[in-house]
This record gives structure tokens, sequence and C-alpha cells, in this order.
């Protein structure tokens, strides 16, 4: 016990002990083997207080318990609190962050019911806010949501009349929160109350987004699509088109981009309204769902994030829309356009060590998409392997498993040993289970369906599950849903994979089938670039195959065949030019 605890204690024991004090109740409790000297090694300050004798410590665990059990609730409420209030100003002073969680949770150990005054709870639910955000910052997500929550808990009937400021800041940051950690049902709760109590339309702004990111967690892009052109709607931003009709306003961009420098680009103003500076979190949100939508739809929110940085500057999501504007780049695939998305990808990443934004979780995936084309996917790898750890380390639960998936993925096509990468796969999903991840589920299942079928045999397609941790193949994909790209897009790179290793090609039959991958407007990521490759193997399989049919039923059938020439060879051997003829027929056959 520190010269602190026991001045906080003295004033109640004294009283409570008429004419004995506090330093001969504890040389009793010591000499009864109950506490001990404490004995410092270190000549500090700290030990410097009469001769050291004013400080003891329990001699066990189980003892401190005891003593701790034997005080009444509202005692321990009471002390709780009252040494959380004194260690508060130290860490605040100090600009210890230890310090500061230790006396928070002190504090928040006592419980609102310790505080009768309505003020001093509301001062209090200011604490909780304020160390909630300095763990953001530390992107500690976990506590800073369990933070924001004990500070709601402080809030009083009358908190949205009387101190609205803090409720506001209190249920935005929990929602906000509970979106990274994954739960959305609190993401739900906490964004209803806001749009239900705000009083104007700027103080919704931030749950409207993170409402759009639970949607999309939870797989459901048809609900997320319909509340993104509400809320469009509502901004009255122009509508999204596909690739080709904005052709000519992304060529007017790029001539603009590459007239500036690196530098005049990563020094750009930093963005002020608080509404714009929403609508393009908003629009960096939703290109998520797009991905998995309508991907021809994304270079509209990269063109139109890029136009309002130009116009308005920097915000905490420009890595993002510099990620998002190099892979829209990509899709021209001429190699000036090839060259600039390169750029921006590269862009990208140093505005975020610059600007230390912990607010692009997504950022390594667009990335992923463009720096395919200037490095080797083994060195991508490595930076999702960190983007893996960032994100476990920090609570983010999305960005940690999509980082996993990507893994897995980079590790099937850059040919690791695919029994290696199986047992990588069941552990991603097993990990998405325990943390209820679904938005990558159905893309996993069909990446370890992929494996299952290259090691076990083509039959898997009709399993009812796989390795017991997923559906098989076809209730993979109706689970992902009809309307889900990326799903079908990587099942139909599977078959045609599957089809060229065993030489199966009656799948290829169907008319449509790559109807969905070959669309132009689609990034050419990995998965899709390998799917082409195959594409290219098996076309030159089938058309050798065909020719070599071709030629056979020429030689032998057709006009001027083996057959006919056998019998011309036979009737007509004085003549010379027959003979000439014979001859390239003999080499030929």
């Amino acid at each position: 016990m520190t010269s602190d605890v026991i001045d906080i204690l003295s004033a109640e024991l004294t009283a409570a002990f008429t004419g004995t004090t506090l330093a001969d109740i504890l040389h009793k409790l010591a000499q009864k083997g109950f506490l001990t000297k404490h004995v410092c090694s270190r000549k500090t300050e700290c030990c410097a207080t009469s001769s050291g004798s004013g400080r003891f410590e329990f001699v066990h665990d189980k003892i401190q318990e005891a003593a701790y059990e034997f005080m009444p609730r509202q005692e321990q409420r009471l002390n709780h609190i009252r040494f959380g209030l004194a260690l508060y100003p130290q860490a605040v002073n100090n600009s210890n962050d230890e310090l500061l969680f230790m006396a928070i949770n002190q504090i928040n150990f006592a419980g609102p019911e310790s505080i009768v005054d309505g003020d001093q709870k509301y001062i209090i639910a200011g604490l909780n806010l304020n160390a909630g955000k300095r763990a953001g910052k530390r992107s500690d997500y976990q506590t800073a949501f369990s933070l924001f929550r004990h500070g709601m808990s402080y809030l009083e009937t009358d908190c949205w009349t009387n101190h609205y400021g803090t409720s506001i800041e209190l249920f935005d940051s929990a929602a906000q929160a509970a979106v990274v950690v994954n739960d959305l049902e609190a993401v739900t709760l906490y964004s209803n109350t806001v749009n239900s109590r705000a009083k104007c339309f700027d103080d919704k702004l931030n749950c409207i987004s993170v409402k759009l990111k639970a949607l999309m967690h939870g797989e459901r892009y048809g609900e997320a699509m319909g509340y993104f052109l509400e809320i469009v709607k509502v901004f009255r931003e122009p509508a999204l088109l596909p690739m080709h009709e904005i052709q000519e306003d992304m060529k007017a961009m790029n001539s603009v981009m590459k007239g500036l420098a690196d530098e005049t680009l990563l020094s750009l103003s930093t963005m002020k309204q608080k509404k714009t500076i929403a609508l393009v979190k908003i629009y960096c949100d939703f290109s998520d769902v797009l991905t998995f939508v309508d991907p021809s739809l994304v270079p509209s929110i990269a063109l139109r994030c890029m136009q309002l940085t130009v116009q308005e500057g920097l915000c905490s999501k420009s890595p993002i829309v510099f990620a998002l504007y190099a892979k829209s780049l990509s899709l021209s695939g001429t190699s000036n356009d090839i060259g600039e998305s390169v750029r921006f990808g590269r862009l990208s990443k140093t505005l975020q060590e610059r600007m230390g934004s912990s607010d692009c979780g997504s950022l390594n995936a667009m990335v992923y998409y463009v720096m395919g084309l200037a490095q080797p996917f083994q060195a991508l790898t490595e930076e999702f392997k960190l983007s893996k750890k960032t994100g476990e380390q920090s609570g983010d639960i999305f960005n940690a498993v999509a980082s996993y998936c990507v893994i897995c993925l980079l590790s099937y096509i850059t040919g690791e040993p695919l029994t290696y990468v199986r047992r990588k796969s069941i552990d991603c999903i097993v990990q998405m289970k325990e943390q209820n991840m679904m938005a990558f589920l159905g893309l996993q299942a069909l990446l370890h369906s992929q494996l299952v079928a290259l090691i076990d045999g083509p039959q898997i397609a009709d399993a009812e599950s796989v390795d017991d941790v997923i559906f098989g193949e076809k209730k993979a994909l109706a689970a992902a849903g009809k309307d889900n790209f990326e799903a079908l897009s990587s099942y139909e790179a599977n078959q045609l994979v599957r089809a060229f290793l065993y030489r199966k090609f009656d799948i290829l039959s169907s008319s449509t089938f790559f109807e969905t991958i070959s669309d132009p407007a689609i990034p050419n990521e990995p998965v899709r670039v390998m799917t082409f490759f195959f594409a290219g193997l098996a076309s030159f399989h089938l058309a050798r195959e065909a020719k070599a049919k071709e030629e056979e039923k020429k030689w032998m059938n057709g006009k001027n065949g083996v057959l006919e020439q056998v019998h011309i060879v036979e009737l007509s051997k004085q003549d010379a030019s027959l003979k000439g003829r014979e001859n390239v027929l003999l080499r030929r056959d």
C-alpha cells in the first residue's frame, strides 16, 4: 500500500478506532503475519516517507482478497472511485495512458450506483469518453468499446436534454467501435438511438456510415445497396455510372493528376466540412459492397472521391481514395494508366504512413489489386500477414479476417503445397465462425472447395460438407447469393482450372460460362488473371484437338484427302507433277 492509499484510508479508519492511529493498527496486523513492511531496493522519492515505516503490503493475495471482501459493498465502491479520482489527474499530467486506463477502470468498478450527484455522473461519463477515444487512437477497439459503454451507463434519463453533446458523442463512438469489434446488435441499437435523438442531420452522419458497414459485415448486400441509394439521394449526389460511361471524365481527371507532383498530392489541404468528410467515408465503405455486387461501378465512386479531394482536401479516408483511384486506372489496361495506377497505389501507402490514420483498415485489400501489377504476389503475402496481425491486436475483426482470406488465396495462387494451404484455410474458416464474421465466409468456402477438389478429386462439388467446416461447393455458392458477383466469378474461375487440369471441358460448352468474369469493366485482380491464363491453356488444348480431328478428317475423307491421293498416285506415277505431290503426301502422312 502506498502513502496515497494510506492517506485515503486514514480518515476512515482513525475515526472508527478512537484513540488508535492507523500506524498502530498496521503494525499490529504485521505482528500477526497479515502484513509485512514494504522493502524497496530503489533509492527513490517514493520510499522517502517517514523512514519507510509507513509502507506495508499484504503477505499474500488471498489475505488481500479476504480483507477486501470483509468491507461492505458500498465501502468497496467508495474506495474504488476515490482511488480512481486520485490517479486520474496524475495520469493526465504525466500523459501516462496505462495509468489513465487504470484510473478509469477503478472508477468504473465502483459503477454509477456509487454516485448520487447527476453532475458527477456526467463528469465521469466524459472521462470514459476521453479514455475511449484514447484507446481508439491506439487501435485498441475492444477497450474503447468497453469504455464507451461504461460512459453511457453514467448518463441519466435527461441526458439528451441537459448533456446532449456528451450523449451524442458517446453513442456515436460506441456504434463506431461496435462495428469494428463485430457486435452488430450494438451497432443497430446505438445507431437507432442517435437517429431518433439527434437534433440535426450532421449529428447523424457518422452513424449513417457505421450502419452501412454493419450491413456489409453481415453480408446483407441487398439492404446495403438500398440504404446507400437513400443516402446518395439525401446528399443530392450524382448517380453512379459504369466504367464505359465515365471514360472521358476519367481521362480528364487523369490528365490533371499527371500534372501534379507526388509531394503536391500528399500535401493537399485538410478537408474541413463535416458533411463532405462523412460523404467520402460512406463512398469508401460502400466501395467494399460494390466489390461483391457490381465492381463496374467502383470507378464512379473513385472518380467522385478524387474530385472531392481535389476540391476540398484530404481526410482520414484519403489513403483509401487514392487506392480506389489506382484500382480504377488499372481497368484501362493501357501502359500509361497502369503506370499511374501503380503510382497512386504507392502514394496511398505513403499517405497512410504520414497521416497515421487508423480509419483505413481495407487499404491493403485495395492496394493488393494494384500492386499485384508491380511486385510479386509473395511480397504482397507478407504485407497481409502484417495487416492480419495488426487487426488481431487492435480488435479490428473485419480486416483481420479479410487479410487472412487474402493470405490463403495468395498461398494458393503462388503455388504453396495444397495440403498446407488447406490446413490454413480450415483455420481461417474456424476463426470466422468463432468471431461471427460472415462477410467473407462464402468466398473462403469456395476457395476451400477448390483446394479439396484439387487434392481429393472433382467429386467434391456434390459433397454435402467439406472437412466438417463448410457446405459442399454448390451449397456454398447458393449461400453466397445469386447477386454476389465475387462469389460467382470465383466459382467460374475454379471450374475452369479444374476443367483444364482434369481435361473435362464439357462445362465450357455453356454459352453463358465466363459471362461474369470476362466483363472488361472488372479489375484484373490475381484470380482473374489466373483464370485467363487457364482459359488460354484450355483454348489452346481444345484448338489443338479440334485441328487434329479436322486434319485427320481432311486427309482421310475430304477432297485431296489421303485416300484420294493414294489412288491418284497409283494411277499416275509417271506424271512428274504427281510424283512431287506423292513425296509431299508421304512425308506428311
